[in-house]
């Protein structure tokens, strides 16, 4: 019998459609290994995917937190290791930490998830993972939980995205990696050019689905940081906020 790890390493290789126009991984990227690792650890411990489809529930995550202290280039190889923390109510955390292959810490990660039932989409209670706590670590990648974000007055409207075909994940609503892209491309090349972002949290609020008219909101609260809500034109729904911290781009890409 395999004996379960507490916690989980995959290495990636970091592809040419995976790097932005100056050569480094983009934090849609970063963000799609980041989810990949964490339902390859999830399945090894038996409250993946599938196991959550046999009880019709599916997993979500309800908010991510990521900081970069750097971002690997094209043709660079990184290792993603992550672990699930010990659940509290019908929350459960699940932290990551992001390295070169010589051990180089160059980013670390903080999620939060929550089941749903894929008929009702409400919250339902962690019994897929109640018998796994001997599998769970206190360690903090972060120091910290994802936290709340707080929208500020006067957010501006920037622009409006159409959900469709390619937007839609497995359980039929737009992969929320679609979204860190929604958020990047509300700043053009030459702001990308002079800035790394650093920081990127997300707090997701409700799903959205194909056909849907999606509002895209933006807030400077200094030049280092920028606040961006989502909100459905259709529903009238907040589908999502995000508050982007970034720093001088030092770096030069190819």
């Amino acid at each position: 019998m395999e004996s379960l790890k507490k916690t989980w390493k995959d290495e990636y290789f970091i592809h040419w459609q995976e790097a932005d126009f100056r050569g480094f991984a983009t934090m849609t990227t970063i963000c799609n290994y980041l989810q990949e690792t964490a339902w390859q650890h999830a399945n090894h411990h038996g409250f993946g995917y599938d196991d959550a489809g046999q009880l019709n529930q599916f997993w979500v995550i309800l908010r991510w937190f990521v900081r970069m202290d750097r971002y690997p280039k094209w043709r660079d190889k990184i290792l993603v290791e992550t672990w699930p923390r010990p659940p509290e109510g019908i929350f459960a955390y699940r932290d990551y930490v992001i390295t070169t292959l010589e051990g180089e810490k160059i980013g670390a990660a903080s999620s939060t998830w929550l089941i749903l039932d894929a008929k009702t989409r409400r919250p339902q209670k962690l019994d897929l993972v109640k018998n796994t706590a001997h599998l769970t670590t206190d360690k903090m990648a972060l120091g910290e939980n994802a936290s709340k974000i707080m929208v500020p007055p006067g957010i501006e409207y920037r622009e409006t995205i159409l959900t469709k075909y390619c937007d839609m994940d497995f359980n039929n609503h737009v992969n929320n990696t679609r979204y860190v892209e929604w958020c990047l491309n509300l700043f053009d090349n030459d702001f990308h050019r002079a800035n790394q972002l650093a920081s990127f949290q997300v707090n997701f609020m409700h799903e959205s689905k194909s056909g849907e008219e999606i509002e895209l909101m933006i807030h400077e609260n200094h030049p280092e940081s920028h606040v961006i809500l989502a909100r459905s034109k259709t529903s009238g729904k907040d589908v999502f906020a995000a508050e982007l911290g970034w720093k001088k781009n030092r770096e030069t890409g190819g």
